[in-house]
């Protein structure tokens, strides 16, 4: 099964390098504008209830949270094809993430510690643990409640790192139907505390749809993809059986975009507007909750009604434009330089 995942042939026939899946940019990008209105309306609500009067509530937004795990799984797959080994590896993704992690990261921190914001303040203490990226591990509150995505995210990258210094890509499809295993038995359980954590059981299947879509882009035909892929989305649906249908159904819209990927590229989404968006994305997901909430909190008394989010829209996309354009990608320039060129 491996033999078809590292075909050169194939390989051109879905990168073609410069323009290499935009359309996945473009949809990254629609995922954090929706996760970013979910916040501002649905999620406001719940941190301050009863302050604003919202003419909609964009809840089933914040359901592109799965898809942005899905895009992981099929991007990282594709991505580390074209690794040298685990080091380089781990050295891109670090170039990638962190950079622009610790600059919204300082940015957040330091605008929450001047203007304030109840239930959103952390220690000094904490504020370090959230260098890691994965504070909970060390009991820490997060910085910013939408950080949380990022450990799941943090515990999947360990563990194709692992896999792939120990040299079992080539298993990665057997791998995976255990990994779903364990996953469905989460689902049973419920909460496997720290082994749920590390193993990433509460949304492994997220992932693995994400490496199966790689690998069907690859093979269309391949009966068991068909399977892991089938089963990645049951279980992915459980939890929201019995609980809300209108949430499932936002889940498996999430699926079905990627389906259809599969099979036919979304040359529609390569517009300049959705890949803008793609382009800010990281940092408009990591910037805009907790200050797009201050700003909420301090012109409420003058705007009560639903266009409270405009300015803070505002503010979220310009500051994540500026930190995209003139901190994260020169910074990624230089890191590359430095670190992708020396000698492993």
């Amino acid at each position: 099964m491996y033999s078809q995942l590292s075909s050169e042939n194939k390989m051109k026939d879905i990168s073609n390098d410069t323009n290499r899946f935009a359309a996945l940019d473009a949809l990254r990008g629609i995922a954090a504008f929706s996760v970013m209105i979910a916040h501002y309306t649905d999620t406001y609500t719940v941190f301050y209830p009863n302050e604003i009067d919202f003419a909609f509530n964009f809840r089933y937004g914040g359901r592109a949270v799965e898809l942005f795990f899905i895009l992981s799984g099929f991007v990282i797959f594709f991505s580390i094809t074209h690794c040298k080994n685990t080091w380089d590896f781990v050295k891109r993704r670090f170039i990638r993430l962190f950079p622009t992690y610790w600059t919204c990261l300082i940015i957040t921190f330091i605008t929450v510690s001047i203007f304030g914001l109840s239930r959103h303040e952390v220690s000094f203490r904490e504020f370090l643990f959230n260098f890691t990226m994965i504070p909970q591990v060390f009991g820490a509150q997060k910085v910013d409640y939408a950080y949380w995505t990022l450990v799941p995210e943090f515990f999947f990258y360990t563990l194709i790192a692992i896999i792939f210094y120990l040299k079992k890509i080539k298993y990665i499809n057997w791998i995976c139907l255990f990994w779903l295993l364990g996953c469905f038995i989460h689902t049973q359980i419920h909460h496997i505390k720290f082994i749920g954590l590390f193993l990433n059981l509460n949304y492994g299947m997220y992932f693995i749809a994400g490496i199966m879509l790689y690998q069907l882009k690859l093979n269309k035909n391949s009966i068991v993809l068909w399977i892991a892929l089938i089963a990645a989305y049951i279980i992915g649906f459980l939890p929201y059986l019995e609980t809300d249908w209108q949430e499932m159904t936002a889940i498996i819209l999430i699926y079905s975009m990627f389906i259809i990927f599969v099979f036919k590229d979304y040359d529609f989404l390569n517009q300049k507007i959705l890949l803008f968006f793609g382009k800010i994305s990281f940092a408009l997901y990591l910037l805009h909750q907790n200050i797009g909430y201050i700003i909420m909190n301090y012109t409420k008394a003058y705007i009560s009604n639903t266009w409270i989010i405009v300015l803070p829209i505002l503010v979220s996309i310009s500051a994540a434009y500026i930190i995209t354009q003139f901190i994260e990608a020169p910074i990624m320039r230089y890191l590359k330089i430095k670190m992708l060129n020396s000698k492993n």
